[in-house]
């Protein structure tokens, strides 16, 4: 017995085919979430845990952000201090947020420093001390003047970031 197909039948056929694969194509391209590199990642959090610690920061020229923990590594940590102080009221492209603050009063007092000033940003609810930014260095993000982080940098014992930041302070004057 022979079974003939009409070419009707066919092209139905092939169209409900062509609908099957095409919805299948649409579900797992179409619905996959983009996956961030671990750099995408940490550029999104620090941007939005800077807006967190500051609303409405403005990022419109802002060439570096040092991030300052109030504990860690002492040595690291006071040569930035020391550059915080000669730096802070020249350079309106580098902000400073101090974070883990034990004490306002006692940061005003060692360091000396207009804590009102708007390169310095105080993390008072330690923003900056969570999972991604927890690190007992100061750490330094190098942005490209409109909020976008070209590289991040450490003050460590094997990286100083401080260095590329003061090389970069030479090149914009």
């Amino acid at each position: 017995m022979k079974i003939f197909y009409n070419s009707k039948h066919l092209n139905r056929l092939n169209y409900n085919w062509f609908l099957v694969f095409l919805s299948l194509f649409i579900i797992t391209t179409g619905c996959k979430q983009r996956t961030h590199s671990p750099h995408e990642k940490r550029q999104e959090h620090f941007k939005s845990t800077l807006e967190l610690v500051k609303p409405g920061f403005k990022w419109d020229g802002i060439k570096a952000v040092v991030v300052v923990p109030g504990v860690g590594c002492e040595g690291c940590i006071s040569s930035v201090e020391n550059f915080l102080v000669a730096e802070y009221q020249k350079d309106n492209s580098i902000k400073f947020v101090l974070t883990s603050i034990a004490s306002t009063k006692l940061l005003k007092t060692k360091l000396h420093l207009d804590l009102d000033n708007p390169n310095i940003i105080l993390d008072h609810e330690n923003q900056f001390s969570n999972q991604i930014f927890d690190s007992i260095y100061p750490t330094i993000f190098f942005l490209d003047g409109k909020g976008k982080v070209n590289h991040v940098e450490q003050v460590s014992l094997t990286e100083d970031g401080l260095v590329t930041l003061q090389k970069q302070i030479i090149a914009n004057e």
